[in-house]
């Protein structure tokens, strides 16, 4: 897990579905089975217009050489990053309008699958991060004016959600990290600042950590998989758990991450901190956007080949222009 940044903000906006990006399309099958035929996203990578340089947290200009586009359309990060957190390009960026944000961000479930390759395979060290597919939510990620306030916590205490598709940095040949995070915290001690991961683990000591076929050679391209269903509830009553799958190469790795219905306007009643694995807290990730992430080390340059995402309609797909 790759966040510790604190920020916060309040209320929401109306957006419109890009012209490319809401085409139906032949669903991978754990898209399609749950309903997410609609490709809301993708799969090219261009940078400038469905990409961007990471620039959030004040983190400023990428450096010369952070990416290069190579003769088959296809992107090479290489692992040069103005951040020390794993994040080269973003599928949004800040922006001084009223939302503090532009690009394309993600709500109420999605199919998120991108196709990779790096070079370093090994055991580490992995310095500025390992190759990496993840996401945030824009709601945190722009400081823009959101409610990200923890449901009934004192003042000054924000919740934010990660979700790692795949992290390579868990000294395993052939393994790597993902799974979902909760941070909470505030700047001003009105609670305390932590996280709570996704428990569920095929590595000892390691959150999240899930294992791939023995051989599995990451310099060929290979696609990596998250599936998002929400929670379906009234008030604080579950109807359906909500869950995460991860897939590498179509196939699930690793555990179902499931979770509780809450609905977050019963804030007084909201899970106590810290949420674990089953409860509702997470289920506040289904009234956020996600934004997605890519970036590497500089020890393992990673190319990037194609990233899509499936969803049942583009109802929930904020899109900003610039």
């Amino acid at each position: 897990m790759r966040i510790n940044k604190k920020h916060a903000g309040a209320a929401l906006a109306l957006f419109v579905c890009a012209a490319e990006a809401c085409s139906a399309t032949d669903a991978p099958a754990p898209a399609a089975a749950v309903g997410y035929t609609v490709r809301t996203f993708g799969s090219s990578v261009v940078l400038g217009t469905n990409w961007f340089d990471w620039g959030f947290y004040g983190a400023g200009a990428q450096p010369a050489g952070a990416t290069r586009v190579n003769s088959n359309g296809s992107v090479l990060l290489t692992g040069i990053e103005n951040n020390t957190s794993g994040a080269t390009i973003a599928t949004a960026h800040p922006a001084k309008n009223s939302v503090n944000w532009s690009g394309e961000a993600f709500g109420g479930g999605a199919y998120f699958e991108a196709t990779l390759s790096f070079t370093g395979q090994g055991t580490g060290p992995y310095p500025n991060g390992g190759p990496a597919f993840w996401m945030l939510d824009i709601e945190h990620l722009s400081v823009g004016p959101y409610n990200i306030s923890w449901p009934g916590a004192a003042k000054g205490c924000i919740h934010f959600f990660e979700i790692d598709a795949m992290e390579y940095d868990t000294s395993r040949t052939y393994g790597y990290q993902n799974g979902i995070a909760t941070w909470y915290g505030s700047a001003n001690k009105a609670c305390a600042n932590g996280a709570t991961y996704n428990p569920n683990t095929q590595i000892p000591g390691v959150t999240g950590g899930v294992l791939v076929p023995t051989g599995t050679d990451f310099s060929k391209p290979h696609k990596y998989g998250l599936l998002w269903v929400p929670a379906l509830g009234s008030g604080a009553s579950t109807k359906k758990q909500g869950y995460l799958k991860f897939y590498f190469d179509d196939k699930q790795i690793g555990s179902t991450f499931s979770y509780n219905y809450y609905d977050q306007a019963l804030g007084a009643n909201y899970p106590s901190l810290p949420p674990v694995n089953g409860t509702s807290a997470m289920s506040g990730m289904d009234f956020r956007h996600m934004t997605l992430i890519l970036g590497t080390g500089m020890a393992q340059p990673m190319t990037v080949y194609a990233v899509s995402v499936w969803q049942q309609s583009k109802a929930q797909l904020w899109v900003v222009a610039p």
